[in-house]
């Protein structure tokens, strides 16, 4: 600590830090930043998926940040109807944690989720790419978006929360997300009614052809980030 505090602040300054009270505030208010951003990290690990996606819209087509929260409600609410049916009281819903991004420059609405199916995987990662790209014209088309087993909950759960910078973690969406206490089965004809829906315009193909290119670049993604 005592080398920090005699840290020059910025190159060829005799400048350096001396009030040892300002020093432990400012360390102190790190750590409870650190802390916050560890504790949003970690609460998905309380739960049990096995799905990470992400969802795009199309680089000509970005609506705005409003459009973009209508539009990912419609998807889930429709995923979520195909796989339990239309409920009269609560709609049992697909357990998912969803995280709304905004891009860099303000302009890119997208997000990031992990979700669990007690299907196979695999068919529905590529069911739900499907139909998403053929929710309109401003979905983005299945090689742009990418929706695969999860890898690791550890490492989806920090990229997260990836556009947050310190203390303001605001990228959780609520209205989105869905965690229940029970988790439910779907219903029987679920798998059907997900394959019709994904292949009404056409996008099935499209979504069987992007999966295997795209779990290849994602595994070498994620064993160049994760050496160990």
């Amino acid at each position: 600590m005592e080398a920090v505090r005699n840290y020059k602040i910025s190159e060829g300054s005799d400048k350096r830090i001396e009030d040892e009270y300002w020093f432990d505030e400012y360390y102190y208010h790190l750590i409870a930043i650190q802390n916050l951003r560890d504790a949003w990290a970690n609460w998905p690990l309380q739960g049990k998926w096995n799905i990470f996606g992400t969802l795009n819209f199309s680089a000509d087509r970005k609506p705005s940040h409003e459009e973009a929260q209508r539009q990912f409600a419609i998807f889930w609410n429709k995923a979520d109807r195909l796989c339990f049916g239309k409920s009269h009281g609560d709609q049992k819903r697909i357990p998912r944690f969803v995280c709304t991004h905004r891009g860099k420059n303000d302009d890119n609405p997208h997000i990031h989720f992990l979700a669990h199916t007690p299907s196979d995987p695999k068919d529905f990662c590529i069911l739900l790419n499907a139909i998403w790209s053929g929710q309109n014209a401003m979905t983005a088309i299945p090689a742009q978006n990418e929706i695969l087993p999860l890898f690791s909950t550890f490492h989806a759960s920090s990229y997260l929360i990836h556009e947050d910078r310190g203390a303001q973690v605001t990228s959780w969406n609520e209205k989105l997300s869905h965690l229940p206490d029970n988790r439910s089965d779907f219903r029987s004809d679920a798998e059907a009614k997900l394959n019709l829906a994904a292949n009404r315009f056409n996008h099935l193909s499209d979504a069987q052809n992007a999966y295997e290119p795209q779990l290849l670049a994602a595994k070498q993604r994620y064993n160049r980030r994760n050496p160990n």
